[in-house]
């Protein structure tokens, strides 16, 4: 393709893509130059914003010799990023590049220092920035940084005992927490204090296990003579509560010989150290990478022999004496589908290919008996592509154990209408009782784990191959298909889904669910447009989504992955008030609201029992329940609104608009146990007032909240000149709808929520502007 060009900058060097689909680009990383950080679309790559940094701390020294602190020159820049998905920030830090021995520069680049002297030196000062859109924060450091890491980044998880923060290593150990009142504006808000005896926590490397949800570091030993006696050693990053505990793992695990890096294997949980030379660098055994299950009683370092021996051949670690910071890292490249691990040796050396045994973890609900909607991406199919229910979830693949009679597998098959199970039995295991034996990964379940106590979280761990990602779902009309998700990559629905959509009309996860159609408005269209009950419809790997096809014909797709990346995390406020418990399924209620009324909530009712609730946005014209149904006593759902803390009472509805879909009419009417439909459309409005509303308002938009288009209805009292148009929050022109010279009376018209590159507006808040020749009106709208 054509290259990207950046006019008037140069030395170009370090890139990161951030999931959320940007370009981050570090240029004129020379330092006689201030560097400049581009933000680019990585779908387009159009530049965002660009903006030049403060200059950096002086490199001082002092000279014996003349007895002066001097200011040493340097020559580079280098950078390291880590995401947090908390704000879809990017947080970098940055620091004169290291000197090396050409041509062993062990970070990858395109520029060489040309410094090969050895003189002692203190380690080079550098910055820390917190860039989204634009530079949102700066701070200068004295001590060299090096490699950032934001837990987030891998779990976003609110309940990680890391939320909230970012951690930089380095010649010292930094803390950042952004999620502070204020944000950090100096080192000393960073710099973690800590006892002499630790000779500082300098590390140089750290990763995130996320299984465990824990922090490990590894740490060179060093000495005075510097020729011998070369080892590391593993600490371990934790919370007591507020208070940071660092410590030395298993007493540190430590292994004589330099280490070239540590890194966690996600797809066997596992982590491994690179030892590239002995303890007396001099390369007379063998490379070796080494890897310890954290989670054993006794964990010791399992070796595999690389089959080649090596010099060092950087300056060695003398942080003491010359204030050397180098370390020759080694990045592998980690291969879910190969189940390999690709380790570069650097120098005049190879490639390293080390086979792993994969024990893969999918992170199931945590609240007891509660249902998990899931798909089992990997499995071991050495007997084919029907996996036998007992392999996937019996033995040890549940973790903890302790799961107890009748829990419970469920799938419905292709093209069938009743569900097969299977069930728990504590002497015979899982036993095929109700037809299900067996589990393929194209396919959705949902699993049911009852447990005695109740765990803090359970897994399933996944053992074998991941299926192909360009493998075939299968869409069968006129009922509900249970499909398996096995993209690594996270992203909204209707990315994943593409073009597949318009051939859908419900969607169903766990979490949220999407409708095709409200029967409100001033002339109403069930085929065109979605609505959803959640802010964020994400879909990852090992999801299962249900699908409901518009079509009469079976018809076949392959998951999409675009750059989009997923949705904003904050979705849907949870409701607080009403409380319900989950079942294996649950029917979608999409309910058009009262404009007069204002509740907090609304829950759903079978007599006293509440089967469903959300929160009412402000705004919010419509909104969605989803009610669980099954096992309830009782005939009719009726709903209850809770209006926080206002003095007015919960206000039962026991008579409301239920839309009937062959009479295209809304009948006043509850909704009955029994009925057995994928879907309700309920009204709380009187009817009269529907059409009274439509002839006096002068603009109308709907529905609200819109995905992917909006309708709109004005009356105008003359001819005049219409336009309609998209605003972000920000007060950016995103879409357009005009109209010229309408005539006076009903105005009708759609606008598709689509930028001007016809990119799908994000999830947020939106303005929509009418103008005419003597009115202006502005709606807001949520688009998710």
């Amino acid at each position: 393709q054509n290259p990207i060009v950046l006019s008037g900058v140069e030395f170009a060097k370090e890139m990161f893509i951030s999931p959320n689909g940007k370009l981050y680009v570090c240029t004129d990383m020379n330092t006689e130059q201030n560097p400049t950080i581009y933000v680019l679309d990585a779908n387009d790559y159009s530049t965002i914003n660009s903006f030049s940094l403060g200059s950096f701390p002086d490199y001082l020294h002092w000279d014996p010799d003349i007895e002066e602190t001097i200011v040493l020159p340097t020559v580079y820049y280098k950078a390291h990023f880590a995401y947090n998905s908390h704000d879809e920030s990017v947080f970098i830090s940055m620091a004169m590049q290291d000197l090396k021995l050409l041509p062993y520069n062990s970070q990858a680049s395109t520029i060489h220092n040309i410094r090969d002297d050895s003189i002692p030196m203190p380690p080079p000062p550098g910055k820390i920035l917190v860039v989204k859109d634009s530079l949102k924060n700066e701070i200068n450091l004295t001590h060299y940084p090096g490699k950032i890491i934001c837990p987030n980044m891998e779990n976003g998880d609110t309940q990680s005992q890391y939320h909230g923060k970012a951690f930089i290593i380095g010649e010292e150990f930094y803390v950042y927490d952004y999620l502070a009142e204020s944000p950090p504006d100096n080192e000393s808000d960073l710099l973690i204090q800590h006892p002499d005896s630790l000779d500082s926590y300098y590390f140089i490397n750290i990763v995130y296990n996320s299984f465990h949800d824990e922090l490990f570091a590894v740490k060179k030993g060093f000495d005075e003579v510097c020729n011998e006696n070369r080892s590391f050693n593993i600490w371990t990053i934790n919370y007591n509560g507020s208070e940071l505990n660092i410590n030395l793992f298993n007493n540190g695990m430590t292994r004589d010989g330099q280490c070239g890096s540590v890194f966690y294997n996600q797809y066997d949980r596992k982590l491994y150290a690179y030892q590239k030379v002995d303890e007396e660098k001099l390369g007379n055994t063998e490379v070796k990478l080494l890897s310890f299950g954290p989670e054993l009683d006794a964990p010791a370092w399992n070796e595999v022999d690389l089959g080649i021996t090596t010099y060092f051949p950087d300056y060695d670690h003398t942080r003491d004496k010359a204030h050397f910071y180098y370390n020759n890292m080694t990045t592998p490249y980690i291969s879910p589908t190969t189940n390999q691990i690709y380790v570069p040796n650097g120098g005049h050396s190879c490639v390293s290919k080390v086979p792993f045994t994969a024990s893969e973890s999918l992170l199931l609900n945590e609240d007891e008996q509660k249902w998990a909607w899931l798909s089992f991406p990997r499995l071991d199919r050495t007997l084919g592509d029907n996996i036998p229910v007992n392999f996937v979830i019996g033995g040890d693949n549940i973790v903890p154990q302790g799961y107890g009679n009748n829990s419970r597998i469920e799938n419905l098959p292709l093209e069938e209408e009743l569900i097969d199970y299977n069930e728990y039995d504590q002497i015979e295991g899982w036993e095929p009782t109700g037809g299900l034996s067996h589990i393929k990964s194209e396919f959705g379940y949902k699993l049911n784990l009852l447990y005695n106590p109740e765990p803090d979280q359970n897994w399933v761990l996944l053992s074998g191959e991941i299926l192909n990602p360009t493998d075939t779902v299968y869409v069968h009309p006129n009922y509900e298909n249970w499909e398996g998700y096995w993209l690594y990559k996270e992203q909204d629905i209707y990315d994943a889904l593409g073009s597949v959509a318009d051939d859908l009309d419900l969607i169903k996860h766990q979490d949220w669910t999407c409708v095709r159609g409200l029967p409100y408005g001033p002339e109403p269209n069930p085929e065109t447009y979605w609505f959803c009950d959640n802010t964020v419809h994400n879909i990852k790997y090992g999801d299962m989504v249900i699908l409901r096809s518009q079509r009469n014909d079976a018809f076949s797709f392959q998951w999409n992955s675009s750059w989009q990346g997923p949705g904003d995390e904050n979705g849907t406020q949870a409701p607080d008030y009403y409380t319900y418990d989950e079942q294996a399924d649950y029917t979608p209620m999409v309910i058009e609201l009262d404009s007069a009324d204002n509740p907090t909530e609304i829950g759903a009712f079978i007599g006293d029992t509440c089967i469903g609730a959300n929160t009412v946005g402000d705004g919010d014209s419509c909104l969605t329940i989803r009610a669980y149904l099954q096992g309830n006593p009782g005939d009719s759902v009726v709903f209850e609104k809770y209006y926080g803390n206002k003095s007015t009472a919960r206000q039962r509805i026991n008579s409301y608009y239920v839309w009937d879909n062959e009479k295209q009419l809304n009948e006043k009417r509850t909704v009955r146990l029994g009925e057995r439909k994928d879907r309700y459309f309920i009204s709380f409005k009187k009817q009269k007032e529907r059409i009274e509303e439509h002839g006096k308002l002068h603009f109308n938009i709907w529905p609200n909240p819109a995905s992917t288009t909006l309708f709109y209805s004005l009356t105008l009292e003359k001819e005049t000149s219409v336009n309609i148009s998209v605003y972000n929050i920000t007060g950016k022109l995103v879409a357009m709808s005009e109209h010229k010279g309408a005539h006076a009376g009903m105005l009708k018209g759609v606008i598709q929520l689509k930028d001007f590159s016809g990119n799908k507006l994000k999830p947020g808040i939106y303005l929509v502007k009418l103008a005419t020749g003597d009115l202006l009106e502005i709606r807001k709208v949520i688009v998710n």
